[in-house]
């Protein structure tokens, strides 16, 4: 992924929220159930 981190700040700011998560079932562990990536700009 590849965010875009000034679009997120500002999608941030107008929901009054700290940042965003993303999840998905795609593992490069086949231990794991899901990976999480957090952006909080």
């Amino acid at each position: 992924m590849r965010p875009d981190l000034a679009a997120i700040a500002e999608l941030s700011r107008e929901a009054k929220v700290t940042g965003i998560q993303v999840f998905t079932t795609e593992t490069e562990d086949s231990q794991c159930d899901f990976h999480v990536r957090t952006f909080l700009p």
